[in-house]
């Protein structure tokens, strides 16, 4: 769990959750509650067992049986099984009603390194399992944003190409029901997502759907329900939801007709009722300097950290007249141990592990200097991956295979060959400098290098103002129908050997996975040869 937590800190889908969870519902309710690793910390064995013992009762319990199987044959196992299990009091929690902000609230939560603006918009609304107004509903939320055809895709996707998705609809709950919609955004088309999410709101609102398409939703949704049917779960969970929310037991036996019932006066007339327009709470996770300029016109706009506090606008830091983006590369060099006891290092071989979704793998780095290095990831006596430069020869590798090195790949392993990759830059005439500014990372201030290869390729390194160390670094690359995504490697712990600095904790965030390699072993000078890379 605190793994997960620690990855979930970084993932901006699971801090709008968060933070737009405990905006919309506050902290005291269990809507905007959310786990940190403090409160994971705190559980105890003692908690768990009370839990268990205050809740675990069969009173509140559904035992449901689908299948060949009689009334007295389920209620003789039911019996058999669970007839001992004693009935007790349960304590019935009672929760302050939710209701909708009096006005749109934009709550920006600052992530410098996202090329994407994840926007989620959210607000309670009034609506039950099994009501009346459910069935009605529900086609006005697929007609919204239900799938691949709804009008939020077909304008913010198909028409406006920000975005590879973009839906959302209304959700019944016991306790209270949810307006949302979500997408992630190119950074610089934000504002004008936003302004497009709040026009398909208003219009849904302002102008009744034709018949055809209501029709069309209706068939969709009215084929998904018979092909639900054939399976026992589904079957399942129709039975439980009648026993929980107390609905009609015909419900699903007549939700057809229901459905086939709905009109687009329904659905305009559910639109008016649940889908608010001034009364939002609009989080977005982004690159706060590049999308907060323009959202002020849709509601007053606020800052959060990743766990809901309020905090203060990002402000630009400014640059010292007499910082360079030379001049930090050069001040990176002294931290690690300057350039005389750089230049001793003969050989190198970092060995440790490489944790990646919780697998352990072995992971081992070999420079011979000048301009050899080898990279592999392994599994037991398996090579998962392998990198290298060896003279004039680059491969990489993924279980043996080759995969192609293009210009901009080459030019990366020169760079890591160089085991410090700044003298590379610095050495490099054709490399690009840019100092672009000062950004936080990890709560410190950071110098941010822009560095454009011979090859026109551009990536991002992050110095502490402080001490000179690199912090990150940001690359972005190829995520097929994900658009471009960012790669962004975290240098979190430095050691001294030998006289020189080397990174020890390293966090590889790929997006959709975490990378932690952690080097246990530093060997200077060990003698190692070229043909060992």
């Amino acid at each position: 769990t605190l793994s997960g937590l620690a990855q979930a800190k970084d993932d901006p889908n699971s801090i709008a959750g968060n933070v737009s969870g405990m905006l919309v519902y506050g902290k005291s309710h269990p809507y905007g509650e959310f786990e940190t690793e403090q409160t994971v910390k705190n559980v105890t064995v003692a908690d768990i067992k009370n839990y268990h013992s205050t809740y675990w009762k069969p009173n509140i319990a559904y035992l449901i049986f689908v299948g060949d199987i009689t009334t007295n044959e389920a209620m003789k196992l039911a019996t058999e099984h669970f007839g001992s299990w004693t009935r007790g009091d349960v304590p019935k929690k009672q929760y302050a009603e939710v209701k909708q902000p009096a006005k749109t609230l934009i709550a920006v939560v600052d992530r410098p390194s996202s090329v994407q603006s994840v926007i989620s918009i959210n607000s309670p609304v009034n609506l039950q399992p099994g009501k009346p107004d459910a069935i009605p509903t529900s086609v006005m939320g697929n007609v919204l944003g239900g799938g691949f055809s709804s009008r939020l895709n077909q304008n913010l996707r198909e028409k406006y190409a920000f975005t590879y998705g973009a839906g959302g609809g209304v959700s019944t709950d016991r306790l209270v029901g949810s307006f949302r919609a979500s997408a992630s955004v190119r950074n610089e088309k934000t504002d004008s997502a936003v302004g497009q999410f709040l026009y398909e709101f208003n219009r849904i609102r302002n102008e009744a759907a034709s018949d055809s398409e209501v029709t069309a939703l209706k068939n969709y949704m009215s084929g998904g329900f018979a092909r639900s049917l054939e399976n026992a779960g589904t079957v399942a969970s129709f039975a439980l939801n009648v026993a929980r929310y107390n609905l009609p037991k015909d419900y699903y036996r007549t939700y057809l007709t229901k459905l086939n019932a709905v009109t687009p006066a329904n659905v305009q007339a559910m639109a008016n009722k649940y889908v608010p327009v001034n009364n939002l709470v609009i989080t977005i996770v982004g690159n706060a300097k590049e999308i907060a300029a323009g959202l002020s016109k849709y509601g007053e706009v606020k800052f959060f950290d990743i766990n809901g506090n309020e905090v203060a606008p990002p402000t630009e830091k400014k640059v010292d007249a007499n910082v360079t983006a030379t001049s930090v590369l050069q001040k990176a060099i002294e931290a690690y141990g300057g350039e005389t006891a750089i230049a001793a290092i003969k050989d190198a071989t970092l060995i440790g592990s490489v944790s990646i979704m919780g697998q352990a793998m072995q992971y081992e780095q070999k420079h011979v200097m000048p301009g050899g290095y080898s990279a592999a990831v392994k599994m037991g006596p398996m090579e998962l991956m392998k990198q290298s430069k060896n003279g004039t020869e680059y491969t990489v590798a993924m279980q043996g295979a080759k995969q192609d090195v293009g210009a901009d790949g080459k030019a990366q392993l020169d760079a890591k060959a160089a085991m410090y990759e700044e003298r590379y830059y610095l050495s490099n005439t054709a490399v690009k400098l840019n100092l672009k500014g000062i950004e936080s990372v990890d709560g410190k201030d950071a110098y941010d290098i822009e560095i454009v290869t011979p090859e026109g390729a551009s990536f991002h390194a992050f110095y502490d103002v402080q001490t000179g160390l690199k912090l990150k670094d940001v690359r972005q690359q190829d995520g097929g129908p994900m658009g471009k995504l960012n790669v962004i490697t975290f240098y979190k712990e430095y050691k001294e050997y030998n006289g020189v600095k080397i990174p020890v904790q390293i966090v590889i965030d790929l997006g959709v996975m975490k990378q932690d390699i952690s080097i246990t072993e530093v060997k200077i000078n060990s003698g190692l040869s070229a043909s060992e890379l």
